[in-house]
């Protein structure tokens, strides 16, 4: 039902991609699916379903398949949550992710007019993060090591950090978000990913920089994790 081709083209937007998961359940959904031997296809709905509410943020209860019901009666149960898509469970995320836009955007504003906090790159160093950006979706995109699902994912990834990349910014997440993610690849692939190891090396350096001037730390004070990093590769 939502295997891994599905999971790869999700959209961005969380609203379009839980209308997406109605849509694929309700091609599924028959009264052939009520015999024994497929009631686990409700249950992997059940749990895709649980797993990306929880991954966007959504607090309400879920109901979950009990042991002590038939299995008719999960079944229904699980119908009926997952039509509750366009109802309550649409209605409680709208306002969840309404109200976190609404703050996101203040902040950005507020950075953007100087009344907030905000790290701000020099336009030499907004060049050369575009630069590396670039040519890290250039090695991403043509490596053959890099796992499908994984490639999408942090071509994704970059995609985002470059369309939120301003002179002022409330925020560093999308960076360090980055920078966990190619962790990951980079353990996998040891030197083969050394090119790729090398763009994000540039990246957080002037990261770490901004972040250094705008925290006021004392001038060209080292990142302790960059440096731990790199002394243990000599």
């Amino acid at each position: 039902m939502f295997d891994d081709d599905f999971i790869e083209n999700l959209p961005d937007d969380n609203w379009e991609t839980l209308k997406l998961i109605k849509q694929r359940f309700k091609r599924v959904d028959n009264k052939t699916l009520n015999r024994e031997e497929n009631f686990q296809v409700y249950l992997a709905a059940h749990a895709f379903l649980r797993s990306y509410l929880q991954k966007i943020g959504f607090k309400g209860k879920i109901q979950e398949p009990s042991s002590k019901n038939s299995n008719f009666a999960n079944i229904k149960m699980m119908r009926e949550l997952f039509d509750s898509l366009d109802g309550k469970i649409f209605r409680d995320y709208e306002l969840k992710s309404n109200e976190s836009f609404y703050i996101d955007a203040q902040e950005k504003f507020a950075a953007k007019l100087g009344a907030g906090f905000s790290y701000e790159f020099s336009e030499g160093d907004l060049t050369k993060i575009q630069k590396s950006i670039n040519e890290l979706r250039d090695l991403i995109s043509g490596s053959e090591l890099i796992e499908k699902d994984h490639k999408q994912r942090l071509l994704k990834r970059l995609e985002r950090l470059q369309s939120e990349l301003h002179k002022k910014m409330s925020d560093l997440d999308r960076f360090y978000g980055l920078m966990g993610d190619v962790g990951v690849m980079i353990r996998k692939l040891g030197e083969d990913a050394k090119p790729i190891a090398d763009r994000i090396k540039d990246i957080m350096n002037i990261v770490w920089r901004t972040q250094a001037r705008s925290e006021e730390l004392e001038s060209g004070a080292p990142n302790p994790f960059l440096k731990q990093n790199n002394e243990s590769d000599e």
